[in-house]
């Protein structure tokens, strides 16, 4: 009685840890539900913006030059900034600039909504930034207009804790491999960084850095919530809550997720 009394004591703190991660965990999966939802109503949402018309064209003559469906087929357009050199300039007067001199139902670029900024600036989306540009300063826009481009924030998985030195190539090459069942070939992924991690004793490990497109975060919850993963403690692996990061969708706690080799996790910032 004695020995179960004490091993009943010692056990106790573990049990009260496991119950309270459990409450964690289900949080979480409520939370990234939501989030997957408010990702494909963003998703709807923008499929369901016009495309512009240029001057004398009616809507029917630009879908038939460019359906919608064209416009998106890179998933996400890049944004631009006009903004006059004047800074009095109205906003009306830029807009009528950008479509007298560049149609936006070329099909080479593809601009979708214009949206009006200050000081008679616009912002755009365009399929070719660079096409564009060169668009702009043959028509001599670029003379009175500072146009310059938004890099799209993306999505980064950290992969941590790998346990051999492999070259930068290797990484995704490995990855791609190692979850098919998120990665395919029509997804785009880059590594951005790999570095070591803080060395703990005579264990040095490693971390890598990718950014990832929308379709593999859609991918990615999906998976996890088909398999009810969340609550398979030899799969998930909860992080540090108390140091959380944000990526562009705002989520604002780790999620790891062992790779299929060594001791891997991945982690969605």
């Amino acid at each position: 009685m004695l020995v179960q009394k004490i091993v009943h004591t010692e056990l106790r703190p573990l049990s009260d840890k496991i119950d309270t991660m459990d409450s964690v965990i289900r949080k979480l999966v409520i939370e990234n539900s939501l989030l997957r939802d408010e990702i494909s109503k963003l998703t709807k949402d923008f499929q369901q913006q016009p495309l512009i018309p240029p001057n004398n064209v009616t809507p029917s003559e630009v879908n038939a030059k460019a359906t919608y469906a064209a416009m998106i087929a890179k998933n996400a357009q890049q944004t631009i900034i006009v903004k006059p050199k004047d800074k009095t300039q109205s906003v009306h007067k830029t807009k009528s600039d950008v479509m007298s001199k560049i149609d936006p139902a070329d099909s080479s670029m593809l601009i979708g909504k214009v949206n009006s900024l200050r000081e008679g600036g616009v912002l755009l989306g365009c399929d070719d930034v660079k096409r564009f540009k060169q668009l702009a300063k043959s028509n001599k826009l670029s003379s009175d207009y500072d146009i310059r481009d938004i890099k799209t924030l993306r999505p980064r998985i950290r992969i941590v804790g790998i346990s051999d030195c492999v070259d930068e190539g290797s990484v995704i090459t490995y990855l791609v491999k190692q979850n098919e069942y998120i990665f395919n070939a029509v997804d785009e992924y880059k590594l951005i960084k790999l570095a070591p991690l803080k060395k703990k004793k005579d264990d040095e490990r490693f971390f890598a850095l990718l950014e990832v497109d929308l379709n593999t975060v859609n991918i990615f919850f999906d998976w996890l919530l088909s398999l009810d993963i969340l609550y398979n403690s030899n799969i998930l692996v909860m992080g540090d809550l108390q140091c959380p990061r944000i990526c562009s969708f705002f989520l604002q706690q780790y999620i790891f997720l062992p790779m299929r080799s060594n001791k891997t996790i991945y982690e969605l910032l």
